[in-house]
């Protein structure tokens, strides 16, 4: 590791503080009725347990304390069981062609306000690649720009954990939170991480040993 990485690790660390902090405060204002006037930092060496949102086997080593208990993941079946609640119409669409990409990124920013020059570039990949369908989570399907591509299935919701357990699936294109990564990391995907923040970098950083991943830019997205 670099003195640059070391010192953005620091400046991190420093940042999620404040964020969380700042979170923790607001949260506590609003229950402050009903719990009384209290302390972050006094709560926090209360606590009997603190459940983490991460998982062992894809984390960085680190000493925890007993009471940290990590439930990555405590969302997922069985692979199994998935692969038996996918529904007929997304059976359907995974029929359509030999190869299938899924494409996410989450709920934190809505991707249908992307810029416009974003829309064009995923257009040309579309497109470059008639034999192949793309399943897009997208907040605005009607949306005129997207009209008229007929390898691409936009959709406000779907079943991300069973598509991504479907031996159909080639590809998974996310934006690398914390929730996508275990999921893809529990499937055996090959992904694509577009990321957009360094909460995402953190994320994916844990898990390209585990499985295959390759690392974008948020900024990367262009029409060249």
């Amino acid at each position: 590791m670099t003195i640059f990485e070391r010192m953005q690790n620091l400046i991190s660390q420093l940042m999620a503080y404040i964020a969380f902090s700042y979170i923790a405060r607001m949260e506590l204002d609003a229950v402050e009725e009903i719990v009384g006037k209290k302390d972050i930092n006094e709560l926090l060496s209360k606590i009997a347990y603190s459940f983490h949102n991460s998982h062992p086997y894809i984390d960085f080593p680190r000493p925890e304390m007993p009471k940290t208990i990590p439930i990555g993941g405590i969302t997922l079946e069985k692979q199994s069981k998935v692969k038996t609640t996918l529904a007929k119409e997304w059976n359907e669409v995974l029929n359509k062609r030999a190869t299938n990409v899924l494409i996410s990124f989450g709920s934190f920013v809505r991707t249908s306000d992307m810029p416009e020059d974003y829309k064009k570039s995923f257009i040309s990949l579309f497109e470059s690649f008639p034999n192949t369908t793309f399943i897009w989570k997208y907040e605005n399907p009607e949306e005129d720009v997207f009209q008229g591509i007929g390898n691409l299935v936009l959709t406000e919701w779907m079943p991300q954990v069973a598509l991504l357990a479907d031996p159909r699936l080639n590809l998974f294109i996310t934006h690398g939170a914390i929730g996508s990564t275990i999921e893809v990391t529990h499937s055996g995907v090959p992904a694509l991480v577009v990321r957009r923040c360094f909460v995402h970098k953190i994320a994916f950083t844990r898990s390209r040993c585990s499985v295959l991943l390759a690392d974008l830019e948020g900024k990367s997205i262009r029409t060249h």
